[in-house]
């Protein structure tokens, strides 16, 4: 069964950032420079986000959209859509623009994934900019993550406790049941880039994670047994 997972994790109060176009997803959930996880499987078609955008300024907002694709998998493609969809997975800038008046919302804002049957994480920054002051930008990263079974299939995930201390000044810990089989650990940082990653033959029900070599800040964390998801979550660690 295809199953499909939304995780916003958050990263800096909102107020360090300076663009004046508020972005939330479907849900109201915000998501200026926030790094958000779709998760699907093999038998996924499209992962979809889509998103609105408010102009919170006393002037009127004419933007740009841009895609960076901070890495691809291969097989793979992705579309935006900002003042029209742009259906081309080469097109990473938009040639059109949005026009909204202060205090008006565009509700038609999206980002499209098209797995075709391969599994890895793709993680494809967002910028949406003033094209008269470039400055006032808002951006988003989305991860989008294909494993090769559903998260239903897999074992423990659903069953799964979340990481503990949270936050964490040392280490932490991921419960986890007892497995037999490869175990790997994969720890990100809130850009999608990874910082540590473990693997084990066997465990028996708890990884330990070393973060006292990492900066402080908010992580995503991974586990997969076999090659299958059974764990994710978001790790904080302070100092």
């Amino acid at each position: 069964m295809q199953k499909l997972l939304l995780l916003i994790v958050l990263s800096l109060p909102a107020y360090l950032f300076s663009g004046n176009l508020i972005l939330n997803d479907k849900y109201g959930n915000p998501m200026d420079g926030q790094t958000i996880d779709l998760w699907g499987d093999v038998n996924t078609g499209l992962l979809k986000l889509d998103f609105d955008a408010r102009n919170t300024s006393s002037a009127t907002h004419v933007s740009r959209m841009k895609k960076i694709e901070m890495y691809e998998v291969p097989g793979t493609f992705n579309i935006f859509c900002w003042d029209v969809c742009y259906q081309a997975d080469s097109i990473l800038v938009s040639t059109g623009t949005v026009s909204l008046s202060p205090n008006a919302t565009w509700l038609f804002g999206s980002v499209d994934y098209y797995p075709q049957g391969q599994v890895g994480t793709t993680t494809v920054r967002y910028v949406i900019w003033n094209i008269s002051n470039p400055n006032d930008s808002s951006w988003f990263i989305v991860n989008y993550h294909i494993t090769g079974v559903g998260f239903a299939e897999g074992p423990s995930f659903l069953n799964s406790k979340p990481s503990y201390p949270n936050p964490s000044t040392g280490s932490f810990c991921i419960p986890i049941e007892q497995l037999v089989g490869t175990v790997e650990l994969v720890l990100s940082s809130i850009d999608g880039k990874t910082v540590h990653s473990s693997t084990f033959a066997d465990l028996s029900d708890l990884i330990t994670i070393p973060c006292k070599e990492l900066e402080p800040g908010s992580y995503t964390y991974a586990v997969y047994f076999n090659g299958n998801l059974i764990a994710a979550g978001r790790q904080v660690i302070i100092r």
